[in-house]
């Protein structure tokens, strides 16, 4: 038996490591990943300055980053995929399509949010 971990502040900057270890691997081996961590560094600071509500405009940063969510997730269940099925299997296709549909599902939102705030940008609301 494992001794029991006890929850304390100590974890705290290790689990900030490892998940900087994460976007830092993402970065590296996700084309995908990068494009996309570059398309939302340039576009997002736009809408601040839009004639738009800051509600949109927080909603705008926020698909931004669900986007990178979806993304990281998405090439999790790749490496995975790839790890435990070098073959392919029905199965493992299923499951990296379902990945790629939640990228696109995310992308879809943040393109609407965008034209959203810029639709109001050209309504002076």
């Amino acid at each position: 038996m494992t001794p029991k971990k006890h929850a304390s502040l100590q974890r705290i900057p290790k689990a900030g490591c490892y998940a900087l270890q994460g976007l830092r691997a993402l970065y590296v081996r996700e084309a995908a990943f990068r494009q996309e961590v570059w398309l939302m560094a340039l576009s997002t600071p736009w809408v601040w300055v839009l004639h738009v509500p800051r509600w949109l405009a927080c909603a705008v940063t926020a698909t931004a980053f669900l986007v990178l969510i979806a993304e990281a997730l998405n090439s999790a269940l790749e490496a995975l995929v790839d790890y435990l099925a070098p073959d392919h299997h029905v199965e493992a296709g299923y499951v990296k399509d379902a990945g790629s549909a939640a990228v696109l599902l995310t992308l879809v939102i943040w393109a609407g949010s965008w034209c959203m705030a810029g639709w109001l940008s050209t309504q002076g609301i």
